[in-house]
């Protein structure tokens, strides 16, 4: 019997983020983001969570037993800067002194972000007790044909190489390897449209640019400066707050 896919709804939403979580514990990415296990569980979840309150009112969000999936309608995949302050605010303490260096590969990735329209997977996982089982797969249809319905080409970045061949199955083709700072690669794949209402979606996606950088939006480029502040002034206080410290112990 092939596993139940819901519409997910705001009553869903503590789940769906638990479930997500879990599925990406052992993601090289956010492994990158927070090395420390202890640290990638307790702040690991934040990302999930901005994702999950952003994107499931806009009703394309389905969830599983076990697993999730989220995508952002065109034009509406970039997170706003009060989104991006509030996931700062919530992860500074877990990234520590390499925070800025998360915000500049997550800014360099999102640069690369094709500019025509289309529907962008933003996350989509499955909980390592109930992978291997179709599960993956029944969670991307939901979104793969609203995109078919809609004459749309899809767009996502993988985290794992292993993710890879499943994307592939399902139509996507991997358009750039991107490496993250002093961190792994992540792969740009694009599926392009089925139908005609954006016919020229065939063609190679604007933005797709190899080595290179190519817009990155207002708004993006100034949350991500303030996260690099925020990360940068904590730092100073903290090395004060040593200095202090050992001003009195050798007094």
């Amino acid at each position: 019997m092939p596993p139940a896919i819901v519409t997910a709804g705001a009553a869903d939403l503590r789940r769906t983020v638990d479930d997500l979580h879990a599925a990406f514990m052992d993601d090289p990415v956010l492994s990158w983001a927070f090395p420390d296990e202890g640290k990638r569980r307790r702040y690991g979840r934040h990302f999930f969570e901005m994702h999950a309150r952003r994107l499931v009112p806009g009703g394309l969000a389905w969830r599983a037993d076990g697993g999730g999936a989220l995508w952002a309608a065109p034009g509406r995949w970039r997170e706003s800067p009060l989104e991006m302050l509030r996931l700062a605010r919530a992860t500074i303490r877990g990234l520590g002194t390499h925070g800025a260096r998360v915000g500049r590969g997550m800014l360099g990735i999102e640069s690369k972000h094709p500019k025509e329209p289309h529907l962008y997977l933003a996350v989509v996982g499955v909980r390592p007790e109930q992978q291997g089982k179709g599960l993956g797969s029944a969670l991307l249809q939901p979104g793969l044909a609203h995109a078919d319905r809609l004459g749309l080409p899809a767009y996502l970045e993988s985290s794992s190489p292993r993710n890879v061949p499943l994307y592939e199955r399902h139509g996507f083709e991997v358009k750039e390897e991107a490496q993250l700072p002093q961190g792994p690669p992540m792969w740009l794949m694009w599926r392009p449209a089925s139908g005609f209402l954006y016919g020229h979606s065939k063609t190679r996606p604007t933005g797709f640019e190899p080595g290179t950088f190519g817009f990155v939006g207002r708004r993006a480029a100034i949350a991500a400066r303030r996260w690099a502040g925020c990360v940068q002034e904590r730092n100073r206080g903290a090395l004060s707050k040593s200095g202090r410290r050992q001003s009195v112990s050798s007094g």
